[in-house]
């Protein structure tokens, strides 16, 4: 299933007093994310396949770049590919849309994506993936950040890796 770029889920992070906010940490840098629009594109894509489906990350961070606060959910370009085991997102429209969240101050943080019916682990190939990122200049993002979702729909699973010194690390989910 293909969403496209233009269908988006926002957090509502900063106006939320839900307790589906995520919390990672690695060394000082937490990530945060508010899980229900994510949780709602997951349920829509399974309903309809149980191929691998992902896309981009967007949002910002504290002043003190401590904290990186994920805004935005994207789903899958046109051109992004899923199979049962894999998913290569595509780039279609990404740069436009890219070039607009930076006029309004909010950024490429990295990438999500759903193992379906299975455990939200990073691959082999996620790994080389935000490897690749980290060292490519057109995302001007050195340190992305992985959102992976895995199991099914009433049991998700969540995990968080970050790029940081060309090693991807699995960050540890923090209580509020």
């Amino acid at each position: 299933m293909y969403i496209g770029v233009k269908t988006i889920y926002r957090s509502r992070l900063l106006m939320s007093g839900k307790n589906d906010i995520k919390r990672f940490v690695f060394n000082d840098l937490i990530v945060e994310f508010e899980t229900s629009e994510l949780k709602d594109m997951v349920r829509k894509s399974l309903a309809l396949s149980r191929n691998e489906t992902g896309g981009i990350i967007t949002g910002r961070y504290s002043s003190d770049r401590k904290k990186a606060i994920v805004k935005t959910f994207y789903g899958p370009t046109i051109d992004s590919k899923g199979t049962q085991f894999s998913f290569v997102r595509g780039k279609k429209g990404l740069s436009e849309l890219l070039c607009k969240l930076w006029i309004t101050n909010e950024y490429y943080l990295g990438e999500w994506h759903l193992h379906p019916l299975s455990s939200p682990n990073a691959s082999s190939i996620d790994i080389e993936q935000m490897l690749k990122i980290s060292q490519d200049n057109n995302y001007k993002c050195p340190e992305p950040i992985l959102i992976i979702v895995g199991g099914a729909i009433d049991s998700l699973k969540y995990n968080a890796y970050v790029v940081i010194q060309r090693k991807v690390n699995l960050m540890t989910e923090i209580d509020l």
